[in-house]
């Protein structure tokens, strides 16, 4: 019956990589799909800065301008840069570090239209950090952002504070965000190969316990014989 056993935890294992790899192969596509977003984002938002803070475009001069537009350009570039680093970060990706504690719903897309949408919160904080690099541009030319601690008034407050040895502080978007549709759609899939793979991991962990219950037990009747 044991050899029984271990034979179905080497199939689950089998099938456990197996969503492990499909898992990988999805972590990849949503990175792809978060550059693309990201590049177009930086675009949007920094044309909707310099119309929302309207006085503060008007008092820069044409070369001050240009080099605003070229360091977004810049910056448009360099996206993948951004967004892979950003998505890298430890424990962001259950396959990469499976766990069974992790909770079951840690993937999901919640919210709707009406009350707006929540996404993956670590998976979100990292398009975030990605997303925030445009403010690093924005407060270099004025436009009432601070990407660390400020004490100037009317500022907004796009950093987030990391605990290490002491504080530092990370750009950050802070505010309202809609993924991309294809996005969503990819993260839909991580969150159902997830779901799958964390069921598998704990049939295989409880296969494993019973294998060596029965084992204990033989032990036990070995010695008493």
């Amino acid at each position: 019956m044991t050899e029984t056993l271990e034979n179905i935890i080497k199939t689950k294992e089998k099938e456990l990589l197996s969503l492990f790899k499909v898992m990988e192969e999805i972590k990849l596509s949503f990175i792809s799909k978060t550059i693309l977003f990201t590049a177009e984002w930086y675009e949007k938002a920094s044309k909707k800065y310099v119309t929302k803070y309207s006085d503060i475009t008007l008092s820069l001069s044409i070369d001050e301008l240009e080099d605003l537009k070229k360091k977004v350009k810049t910056l448009k570039k360099e996206a993948s840069t951004f967004v892979e680093k950003a998505l890298s970060a430890k424990n962001i990706w259950w396959h990469e570090n499976p766990d069974l504690r992790a909770s079951i719903s840690q993937y999901d897309l919640l919210g709707n239209k009406q009350v707006g949408s929540k996404y993956p919160e670590g998976v979100d904080k990292a398009v975030r950090f990605a997303l925030g690099e445009l403010g690093v541009i924005l407060e270099e030319f004025g436009y009432n952002i601070a990407t660390s601690v400020s004490f100037k008034p009317y500022q907004e407050f796009w950093f987030y504070t990391e605990q290490d040895q002491k504080a530092h502080f990370r750009p950050y978007f802070p505010h309202s965000l809609d993924w991309s549709d294809e996005m969503q759609e990819t993260m839909v899939k991580y969150s159902e190969a997830f779901k799958k793979a964390i069921s598998t991991l704990g049939e295989i962990q409880a296969i494993k316990e019973e294998v060596k219950r029965r084992r204990i037990m033989d032990l036990w009747d070995e010695a008493d014989s």
